[in-house]
């Protein structure tokens, strides 16, 4: 992909997003209270902050089968969280399901999706590819998004608002619906579970990886790394960016830096994770993946030439993670797209 083109992408979505998507807030959160939020924050098992929450397989009928095709096996699930916000449409988890009909003996991928991503369409995308693999999707879908979102939002735009809690809580949130998610899985006989998330879902994955044990495979596409980074230096979060502007970086940072996924270790090994470099990146930023990679042991990487908005649209990179996912011994067929040497990349 042309750098500058990229580039352009970037500034006009986030033109629309700051100025069309995100609600203004007429409060700003005060310092003192998100001090307090993180008073008892545990530094030392920084993953104990998102392992509360019901993780129990969830009630009798959350999933049902709705059509099916010789190729394929359609379904929808919907379960009540297992960390409630307070909001009944948020609170009600759902997502779509596209089955291999061989199901109940193949692999399944928990997709998780990005951040103001408005519906399933992109995520079909790579369900279809998956599917040529003899490997079943299902679609979650995180909180505030798309059938979560409360009434006069877009999708995912609730969480940007003065108030931080409102986007840490919506994490935490995340990680246990993909934890109950994962029980209902099992629950229903599926044992070979692995997660793939992009951006925003990335940052779960990762998460939720640092808590469960006996994942397939981890992958994860332009993740979240740091979110205290993006929230000072992405223009994607402009908007929200001037909601916490009266707070100085030097305060602020130091209280988000253990939030940063390179500080949570994923329970499997190196070989059986993917990360998704997309080198023209400025909202997740290219330099914060490498750290990620670095820190997790220099697993297996792949290098886009994309920003973050038109790596979303890039059929061929999700075509090859999920050839990656479907053949993940077989290097041969990487070499060209993986990346085992350390990158030079400069700071944005």
């Amino acid at each position: 992909m042309w750098r500058p083109f990229a580039t352009s992408v970037e500034q006009v979505t986030s033109w629309f997003v700051n100025n069309v998507l995100i609600k203004q807030a007429n409060h700003r959160i005060e310092l003192e209270t998100l001090q307090r939020y993180f008073h008892e924050f545990p530094a030392h098992a920084p993953e104990s902050f998102f392992a509360d929450g019901d993780t129990t397989p969830p009630e009798k009928g959350w999933f049902t089968q709705k059509a099916r095709r010789r190729e394929s096996i359609e379904a929808e699930f919907s379960f009540l969280s297992g960390r409630p916000s307070g909001d009944f449409t948020n609170d009600r988890v759902r997502g779509v399901s596209l089955l291999h009909p061989d199901h109940r003996r193949g692999s399944h991928i928990i997709l998780l999706h990005g951040w103001i991503t408005p519906g399933h369409q992109q995520s079909m995308w790579v369900a279809r590819e998956l599917l040529r693999y003899g490997i079943s999707t299902h679609m979650i879908e995180l909180p505030y998004h798309m059938r979560r979102s409360p009434r006069g939002y877009f999708s995912g735009t609730r969480v940007i608002d003065a108030d931080l809690s409102i986007l840490l809580d919506a994490l935490r949130q995340g990680v246990a619906d993909t934890r109950k998610l994962i029980a209902g899985l099992r629950a229903e006989g599926y044992a070979r579970i692995g997660l793939l998330g992009i951006s925003l879902g990335g940052y779960t994955a990762g998460l939720v990886a640092s808590l469960e044990d006996s994942l397939e495979s981890l992958s994860l596409a332009a993740p979240l790394v740091d979110l205290g980074y993006t929230l000072m230096n992405s223009p994607m979060i402009k908007a929200g960016r001037q909601m916490i502007a009266h707070i100085p970086q030097e305060a602020l940072l130091p209280l988000l830096d253990p939030l940063r996924l390179t500080r949570y270790t994923p329970r499997l090994e190196r070989d059986r994770i993917l990360l998704i470099n997309s080198m023209h990146d400025q909202v997740v930023y290219p330099h914060k993946v490498q750290e990620l990679w670095h820190r997790w042991g220099q697993p297996t990487l792949f290098r886009e030439s994309h920003g973050h908005v038109t790596f979303f649209f890039s059929r061929d990179s999700f075509q090859k993670i999920a050839e990656y996912i479907g053949h993940p011994h077989n290097p041969q067929r990487f070499q060209r797209a993986t990346s085992h040497t350390p990158l030079t990349l400069s700071t944005p």
